[in-house]
């Protein structure tokens, strides 16, 4: 048995020399499948990753470990989060130049922190 991540593998033989691989979810990107969205599921909830973990821990679920985390975070995540920021900036960008372009006042709160 081997475990990556949330994902185990298991490599079996039997006794007249069969062998085989069975996998808790397919691979995709060299890991298993699970493995983004559940990280995607952890970042999201807004908690830490050690506050999931020990969560997942106390429950028995396997999770990717911390290091295995950030890197999913860092090469998938965080590009996708990013990219979406952008387009929803353009697409306010687009309308704020529409509205000034046709006369509509445009009012603009600002917070004091």
């Amino acid at each position: 048995m081997v475990t990556r991540a949330s994902q185990l593998k298991i490599y079996w033989t039997c006794l007249r020399g069969h062998s085989g691989e069975w996998a808790s979810c397919p691979d995709q990107r060299d890991m298993g499948r699970n493995n983004l969205p559940m990280c995607a599921a952890i970042l999201f909830t807004g908690a830490t990753y050690t506050d999931i973990k020990d969560w997942a821990d106390l429950m028995n679920i396997p999770i990717p470990g911390k290091t295995w985390y950030y890197l999913i975070q860092s090469k998938y995540l965080i590009p996708v989060i990013n990219n979406a920021y952008k387009d929803q900036q353009e697409k306010i960008m687009e309308r704020l130049i529409q509205l000034s372009a046709s006369g509509e006042k445009i009012f603009m709160w600002r917070c004091k922190v």
